[in-house]
């Protein structure tokens, strides 16, 4: 086995890269009935915007198969759901303590740009990842300096920072797929 990190060899049993001292974390994960280990590495903070070539390859061969909570854009679509359901219900709590930070016809604006998007995002549309991903990161920055214009709120950025990586996994995924498509299709693989 080899270092993801530095690609130096390896023994199978070492918690850490002995030439760079990369921590090397070990899953197993069950595919079709059969257990493959797949070695990932630990990125701390920044883990939602990585994915092993192991779990890439895993995504990509099992595309069709997996199950919402399983595939790339389906967790993307469930993180994302989760943030804006989250971030209403905050904005309407305040709303009733007398902030009136938004009217209810801002939310159903929201929704009606977020809803389509979010459902061709699970189809696997790669525009709609980057259009989600682009919208998203507006409204975030809305939210920052616009209607925060007294102080700087953080928590949209934080918010920002929890949904855009697994955009960007479900976007790597959904690139490797296409092209292992249109390789297949042209007879290469």
């Amino acid at each position: 086995m080899y270092c993801s990190n530095c690609g130096a060899l390896r023994e199978e049993d070492e918690k850490f890269c002995g030439t760079c001292g990369d921590q090397i974390e070990r899953t197993t994960v069950s595919v079709r009935g059969a257990d493959v280990k797949v070695v990932q590495k630990n990125h701390g903070i920044f883990h939602a915007f990585v994915i092993s070539d192991d779990e890439l390859n895993l995504q990509v061969l099992n595309y069709e198969h997996l199950p919402i909570t399983k595939s790339s854009r389906g967790l993307a679509v469930l993180t994302l759901v989760g943030l804006l359901l989250l971030s209403f219900a905050i904005l309407v709590v305040l709303n009733l303590f007398g902030n009136n930070l938004f009217s209810y016809s801002d939310l159903l604006w929201s929704l009606l740009i977020y809803a389509p998007l979010l459902y061709f995002v699970y189809r696997g549309h790669v525009w709609a990842i980057v259009a989600l991903s682009m919208w998203y990161t507006v409204d975030k920055l809305y939210s920052t300096i616009i209607l925060s214009p007294t102080h700087f709120s953080v928590g949209p950025i934080i918010f920002w920072m929890i949904g855009i990586g697994p955009l960007w996994v479900a976007f790597r995924v959904e690139r490797a797929y296409r092209k292992r498509k249109i390789l297949a299709s042209e007879g290469v693989a």
